[in-house]
């Protein structure tokens, strides 16, 4: 590579500000402003493994699946939204969990779209013997072939027999017109003999163009890491390109502010994150700040604040972002549990400045004790009548199903065992729109009736 050719991809690098947020759960600093490059099932994956992407909060903070236990184990979600709009409720997306054998997990995901269900893709899981996971195999639908075809494949090797600790991960997608195998980043760690990660080393293909990274890891004496020096490795020349210093207060960090090289190859201020913590250690409030180079000053980009419950749950995340010259954009997320740290229902409101909050979507989560749960392609039309009802209505299933009646608000009504020709009465309902999900088998069915 020409010096010119160098010296144009440094500045690039640069540009795209390399050093983030520094994270317990993150990416290495070098790699992780790549991470919007990445597809959702690599995201996704990642996020599983327990890395807070930037699009989404690690999965260790609210878990979902936490299948370690077999008697209640996750069987799918649905979404519900469009609640404000025309006052009523309509089904978006739907996950289905199966469990083919031990250790492995698949997660299939569809979009609902003109009274049917359509797939998009499918991430099968597989763990060890201490739950952990050691490789992620994704695929997306076609509609073309009519089939899943690959998509992106994380494999993880640990650091010895810790719950935590990662020697390595590699991520691969799939090159169709080669079909095979391409890698697109890697991240190997080196730890000290007290497991604290020293060193890293990654990779990233960034449009054709492989860039490997160092990233240093310092200590205080407290044993926190206060610093995080960044590198950048060209044609065997390495060039540093920013670092990251955090403060820490009884082994929390409190402050992290991030340091990257200007157009003058001088360092200078990139972003700054604060946090507190509730009085039982676990995050209570984070801001984030970017550097405003004209003002030379912070601006405030971001702020989350998070709630819990008796049992320490995370219980409310209400995530505030600013921008310039534009009024702020708010969401409010409410969790619910079934059990432990099982989700029953995730709500989501958003914020309109002339209204407050309105609910925008509910999530729903359902557990079975099964080990297997044959997964759909679509869904079907569920026929009911009369249409509209007043005290009693017919579904027409031809087999025992499995029936949830929903009100628009997505609040479960009903939730029974149901036989062909049995009548469901209604009569006990306020008037209005309710929705029925019907399951039979491997098929779902999906409907709606106005009670007069």
């Amino acid at each position: 590579m020409t010096k010119v050719m160098k010296t144009v991809l440094l500045v690039l690098l640069l540009s795209l500000g390399l050093i983030p947020v520094f994270a317990q759960k993150s990416l290495p600093p070098s790699l992780r402003p790549y991470a919007p490059y990445l597809s959702h099932t690599i995201v996704k994956s990642l996020n599983q493994l327990g890395y807070d992407m930037p699009t989404m909060v690690a999965q260790s903070a609210i878990s979902t699946t936490n299948n370690r236990s077999a008697e209640f184990r996750l069987d799918s979600s649905i979404t519900f939204y469009n609640y404000y709009i025309e006052e009523d409720s309509l089904p978006i997306f739907r996950s289905l969990y199966t469990y083919p054998q031990t250790g492995t997990e698949v997660e299939t995901n569809f979009q609902h779209e003109n009274q049917a269900w359509f797939p998009l893709d499918r991430i099968a899981t597989y763990r060890d013997g201490q739950q952990r996971i050691l490789e992620n195999y994704a695929e997306v639908y076609d509609p073309s072939s009519a089939a899943f075809v690959p998509d992106s494949r994380l494999i993880v090797y640990r650091h010895g027999s810790s719950a935590d600790l990662i020697d390595s991960f590699f991520v691969y997608f799939w090159n169709p017109d080669l079909t095979t195998w391409a890698i697109s980043f890697y991240n190997l760690n080196k730890f000290d003999q007290e497991d604290r990660l020293l060193e890293t080393i990654s990779t990233f293909d960034y449009f054709g163009q492989p860039l490997l990274f160092r990233d240093v890891y310092a200590y205080d004496q407290d044993g926190d890491n206060f610093q995080i020096d960044s590198y950048v490795i060209i044609d065997g020349e390495e060039s540093y390109i920013g670092h990251s210093s955090s403060k820490f207060l009884n082994h929390q960090v409190i402050e992290t502010r991030v340091f990257g090289l200007d157009e003058f190859e001088e360092e200078a201020p990139v972003s700054r994150t604060t946090y507190t913590y509730t009085w039982f250690g676990k995050e209570e409030q984070v801001n984030e700040y970017e550097w405003d180079h004209e003002k030379a000053d912070w601006y405030q980009n971001q702020q989350i604040i998070y709630s819990y419950d008796m049992a320490q749950r995370v219980s409310q995340k209400d995530i505030s972002h600013y921008y310039p010259g534009l009024p702020e954009e708010r969401a409010l997320f409410i969790y619910d549990y079934f059990e432990d740290e099982k989700l029953a229902l995730e709500t989501t409101y958003d914020w309109y400045e002339d209204y407050g909050y309105l609910l925008s979507s509910r999530k729903f989560f359902y557990y079975s004790g099964l080990s297997q749960v044959h997964v759909p392609v679509s869904a079907m039309a569920l026929s009911v009548s009369p249409n509209p009802g007043i005290d009693h209505i017919l579904l027409e299933l031809n087999g025992n199903a499995q029936v949830q009646l929903f009100d628009v608000q997505g609040n479960l009504l009903r939730n029974l065992e149901y036989h062909p020709g049995q009548i469901l009465n209604i009569s006990d309902l306020p008037g209005g729109l309710y929705w029925i999900s019907a399951r039979k088998g491997h098929e779902i069915y999906t409907g709606k009736v106005i009670k007069l």
